[in-house]
């Protein structure tokens, strides 16, 4: 269990929350990319495609702006990322409604393809990493959901 000081006299970056989730994600996200690489995919483009993909067997077309929503990113790294998974051939965009400016993504075989072998290592490596830690994992993620509305 994670013991952090809310004292607000400390100056020690480690008795802050904040830096302790952000040095989580950071070693997170690099075992992720580590995973990844192997599947041609950084972790931006998994999270994209996997959001693209799931909206897309809900029955929605999500826009760029509504990924950033979604997703937390901004709308910059969305737009890049996007036009790197449309160069690659695992996504489509399409004008939605006719409008040139609003474009509807979709997933293609390819990238569902990549999404499907990449999704196990992801994975393993969640298993891995959640093992590794000596935490309750499951109730930790919980009350990151609550914090996050989600």
């Amino acid at each position: 269990i994670i013991c952090i000081s809310m004292n607000s006299a400390s100056l020690d970056p480690q008795s802050n929350p904040g830096f302790v989730l952000w040095r989580l994600g950071s070693v997170w996200r690099k075992r992720a990319q580590e995973v990844l690489v192997k599947h041609g995919l950084t972790h931006p483009q998994f999270v994209l495609l996997a959001c693209i993909s799931e909206f897309s067997k809900k029955g929605e077309k999500p826009t760029q702006i509504r990924l950033a929503e979604y997703c937390g990113m901004d709308a910059a790294t969305v737009s890049q990322v996007v036009r790197n998974l449309e160069e690659k051939g695992f996504i489509c965009r399409k004008p939605l409604n006719g409008d040139q400016r609003a474009k509807a993504l979709g997933t293609l075989e390819k990238g569902r393809t990549a999404l499907a072998e990449a999704w196990p290592s992801i994975h393993v490596m969640d298993r891995a990493f959640m093992k590794s830690e000596k935490q309750d994992f499951v109730g930790f993620i919980q009350a990151l959901r609550l914090t996050l509305n989600l």
